[in-house]
């Protein structure tokens, strides 16, 4: 029966009514306005299309038709939804009956039982078998109740309990919204205050399961769309998205980079720091930025960030000695994992402050400043690849990023326990194993940065012992002993040095000998000769 059916059979009651039973009909003969958002309320409160249109005066058809364009799926994923998780209820609190799931999912009763019972239990509930528990919620029989013969009242307070307004229901009958008032509570059980309570209650009940179920979904679901969870939680996009809060990033839709804004490649970058050398004959940071601008390629910056510093990019573009390796005992897998624990945490998130918060928040992650170092990535390159990972897509970057790079990135760590580090003492007794007993800082300096070991003033400072002190604490030979340099040592470290650099001269090697702890050009020159006949008597050429 339509709200226009019952206008038309209450025609005939008394005078001062029958202008209200006719605009009545004149009201709902034409379709009202559909409110989409309105309509979908309705649909997660389990009411079906056919209600859902009665209540705004349109066909099914069409509230089925707004349902599918505001949610993945329509009508049939709310209604999927909503049982799957009622049912997920019942099994966590092992109730015998659904009456205290109108509370927590602010649904009025009727409309669960409809959604979780089997037809044998809705025909025994009808011969009175129900258990004790489902009996009918505060709002039930004014929703689906036939006891009123009033049926313009009765057509009333169900409008209201389904949520409408007074004053929408009197500006729909063309009336005051004080002359519905007094039609719901003079010819019904109800107050318009015991409903609109009941209302609010499970308007705050709805709201805080729909929080709970998206969280349980970004949690369980980490990296999916939120046209996906939309679907399984039969809820609109903008809800959910709404609903995340900061987690929204987790769930945001890879963005496609524009060919024209490619990423330049590590070698295209040495080639233009070469370029700029040729150019200029100067290696400083500051002459590239200038260069690189005019010449529309990225600045020192790129190259500092891709290579670890702005020297060790030098050393990669052949202008220096050898090429630097990063300080931090972590591998780039590490780096990756830590980026992959942070994004996926109950507390993460893809942003830098919400990586960057949970990495200070574990003692055995990197830094959000190494991360940015070491990955030659963007940031936003860097949370979209996380994404894709934690998602399970491919990865189109590379040879480097197979099947066994995700199962090295995402196998478990220990974040909350910081990898034990030695002594300061160890560390140089490391250095001396190979280096000799007579270590200076120079030398450990070139042994430390290729070794991922802690600088000189780090070192200082954890220990508190000036450089000399720390040597003898570890068994090295300090205060400025000097080993006794035989020819055979001079030999042997010109070999040694043209091995690393085929093309230095004596210059060079003055400067390898102080940093590697070998005998000075002076020594050399003195014991063999000049350095022509040094490197004749090493068997290299001169």
């Amino acid at each position: 029966m339509t709200i226009t059916d019952i206008g038309r059979r209450s025609i005939g009651r008394r005078q001062d009514e029958d202008a209200l039973h006719h605009k009545l009909i004149d009201a709902t003969a034409g379709a009202t306005a559909l409110d989409v958002d309105a309509a979908v309320d309705l649909a997660q409160q389990g009411y079906t299309t056919g209600e859902i249109a009665e209540f705004f005066g349109v066909t099914p058809a069409q509230v089925e038709a707004a349902l599918d364009a505001a949610i993945p799926g329509g009508a049939a994923s709310v209604r999927v939804a909503l049982r799957g998780r009622l049912r997920a209820w019942a099994a966590r609190t092992a109730d015998d009956g659904w009456q205290a799931a109108e509370g927590a999912f602010g649904i009025p009763h009727a409309n669960i039982t409809r959604l979780v019972r089997s037809p044998e239990q809705d025909m025994a509930l009808a011969a009175g078998e129900g258990p004790e528990a489902d009996r009918p919620g505060y709002l039930d029989s004014a929703l689906y109740g036939t006891a009123l013969e009033d049926e313009r009242a009765r057509t009333c307070v169900r409008c209201y309990a389904m949520g409408a307004t007074l004053q929408e229901l009197g500006d729909r009958f063309g009336v005051t919204r004080e002359r519905i008032r007094q039609i719901i509570t003079k010819h019904t059980p109800w107050s318009t205050k015991d409903i609109s309570r009941t209302l609010r209650g499970l308007r705050e009940a709805r709201e805080q399961e729909h929080r709970e179920a998206v969280r349980a979904w970004s949690l369980t679901s980490p990296g999916d769309t939120l046209e996906s969870g939309a679907r399984t939680l039969g809820m609109t996009e903008e809800q959910v998205r709404d609903l995340l809060g900061a987690r929204r990033n987790n769930h945001l839709a890879p963005k496609v980079r524009p060919a024209s804004v490619a990423r330049r490649s590590d070698e295209q970058i040495l080639e233009d720091l070469r370029a700029y050398h040729r150019e200029t004959g100067k290696s400083t940071a500051s002459g590239f930025s200038a260069w690189a601008k005019q010449h529309g390629v990225p600045g020192n910056q790129t190259a500092a960030i891709r290579f670890g510093t702005w020297n060790e990019a030098l050393r990669a573009a052949g202008l220096t000695a050898e090429r630097g390796r990063p300080r931090s005992a972590l591998s780039d897998d590490d780096l990756w994992a830590a980026v992959i624990a942070a994004v996926a945490a109950p507390d993460g998130g893809t942003s830098n402050t919400k990586v960057d918060a949970w990495l200070q928040r574990h003692d055995g992650a990197p830094s959000l400043a190494l991360v940015r170092q070491r990955l030659p990535y963007r940031w936003s390159e860097i949370a979209e690849i996380t994404l894709a990972v934690l998602r399970g897509e491919p990865l189109d970057l590379g040879e480097e990023f197979n099947e066994a790079w995700r199962a090295r990135v995402t196998a478990p760590r220990d974040w909350n326990t910081a990898a034990p580090e030695p002594s300061p003492a160890q560390h140089l007794r490391d250095a001396m194993a190979g280096l000799g007993d007579n270590l200076t800082m120079a030398a450990y300096r070139t042994w430390a940065s290729a070794r991922h070991r802690p600088t000189v003033q780090t070192l200082l400072r954890r220990s508190g012992l000036t450089w000399g002190a720390l040597v003898r604490e570890a068994g090295g030979i300090a205060g400025g002993a000097k080993p006794e340099w035989t020819d055979a040592h001079c030999r042997e470290a010109v070999r040694e040095f043209r091995a690393a650099q085929p093309g230095g001269g004596s210059e060079a090697y003055a400067r390898w000998a102080r940093e590697c702890a070998r005998p000075s050009l002076a020594t050399v020159i003195k014991r063999l000769g000049s350095w022509r006949e040094a490197a004749a008597e090493s068997g290299v050429r001169g």
